[in-house]
């Protein structure tokens, strides 16, 4: 059998099937988990103090400079719904920092799954707005170019 865009499952919807949300997901949750992690460390631990520290001999290029772990996090919190400002006084409190991280990153999930389903009904829309425009007048085969057309009627 053919492979096209009419028989050809959307990834939403295998993933929904599997109850399994998206490989984007289970990064934020990790790096949210160590961001947790960071902020509730003691003061005299290096990865609290490389977290918080900040450049001293270098400066960061001008325009576009690299992503570093802190730009990654805010914009992951932001898609999270969390504010970047309430970092330290939300992970300060272990139990309040998983629930809004879980309930952050199921909100996350359902946004992205409604993003995914649009692109997917916008494309197969596109698909059969293409394939009814050149229909053959003797068989009524819809070919999905014009060239397609010309050469099923030769």
């Amino acid at each position: 059998q053919k492979l096209n865009a009419k028989n050809v499952l959307p990834n939403t919807l295998v993933f929904s099937q599997a109850e399994l949300p998206g490989i984007e997901y289970f990064i934020i949750q990790a790096q949210l988990r160590w961001t947790g992690h960071l902020v509730q460390m003691p003061h005299h631990c290096i990865p609290h103090q490389i977290f918080f520290g900040q450049l001293k001999e270098r400066r960061r290029h001008l325009g576009a400079p690299r992503k570093c772990f802190k730009d990654f996090l805010k914009s992951n919190l932001k898609k999270c719904h969390i504010e970047p400002q309430q970092l330290e006084t939300l992970a300060s409190d272990r139990q309040k920092w998983h629930e809004r991280c879980r309930s952050g990153l199921q909100g996350f999930e359902a946004e992205r799954i409604l993003e995914l389903n649009q692109k997917w009904e916008w494309h197969t829309a596109k698909i059969t707005l293409q394939a009814s425009n050149h229909i053959c007048l003797h068989c009524n085969r819809s070919c999905v170019s014009r060239a397609g057309l010309l050469a099923h009627v030769r």
